[in-house]
């Protein structure tokens, strides 16, 4: 377990450090296709990661963490030219933070505070929490981004099983947000009652997606086959902060106690 508390963090209250593993000098990981796609070949088909699996061998996570400590469209911008190669960047690291920080430490999603907006990673040579890295993607000012991001919950979007990638990110993010929008755990109508319950990750970049269409529903029908009435009543569903883990469900199936460890 690589958490490391920092004086300087400690004096000021602001959080703890999670260290990054040391790069691999005889294999430098410089693009994100190679040990990110086998990172990803560990979810299932419901976006949830195989963290026991990966738990026991986590050198491609290591690989990845360690790339993105060295290098960022901050300190290496000859690196990253265009906007969608900077975006690209940061859903991934986003993605892959959030899977070692459950692989490395004791902190879930459920402690929001904690897991997000304290615990700090180097990113390309500074320290930065989930949430600045959050911060990053949505000064990219693509509200779809939003629907890539993998919190680690399983409130929010699904795992893609595919890197995200300059070349492809147009297309990624569409299907990202078709996605999430025609999941009905994220958007459950009820035409009886002419209401639209939506998930929380709607209401919290609800000013975002508004931006962008005339009215939150008529954003979200961009995606959707389906369309909702947009003079259907909007409400919010509760958030799922408990684990998007493929033991959580094993364990669940079986009837066993899930441990807090992995």
């Amino acid at each position: 377990m690589r958490l490391v508390f920092l004086s300087a963090l400690l004096l000021s209250g602001c959080g703890f450090f999670i260290a990054p593993p040391a790069p691999s000098i005889d294999k430098p990981v410089l693009t994100p296709s190679d040990e990110l796609g086998r990172i990803l070949s560990k979810i299932d088909a419901q976006g949830r990661f195989d963290y026991e699996v990966m738990g026991g061998h986590p050198s491609n996570v290591d690989a990845f963490a360690a790339y993105l400590a060295t290098f960022s469209p901050a300190s290496d911008p000859e690196r990253f030219p265009t906007a969608v190669s900077k975006l690209a960047y940061w859903i991934n690291a986003y993605n892959v933070l959030v899977l070692y920080e459950v692989l490395d430490t004791d902190e879930r999603p459920a402690d929001q505070k904690r897991f997000y907006r304290r615990a700090k990673f180097m990113v390309g040579g500074k320290l930065m929490t989930l949430s600045d890295v959050e911060e990053r993607v949505a000064d990219m000012k693509d509200a779809r981004a939003f629907f890539a991001l993998c919190g680690g919950a399983k409130g929010h979007p699904k795992l893609s099983p595919s890197p995200y990638e300059p070349g492809t990110l147009e297309a990624q993010l569409d299907a990202a947000a078709r996605e999430f929008l025609s999941d009905p755990k994220n958007v459950v109508v009820d035409k009886a009652k002419r209401v639209v319950r939506l998930s929380e990750v709607l209401e919290r970049h609800k000013g975002v997606f508004e931006e962008r269409a005339v009215s939150l529903l008529a954003y979200v029908n961009r995606f959707r086959t389906d369309k909702v009435p947009e003079t259907y009543k909007v409400e919010f569903l509760p958030f799922d902060w408990s684990l998007n883990s493929q033991k959580e469900e094993r364990q669940a199936d079986s009837g066993a106690p899930a441990g807090r460890r992995l």
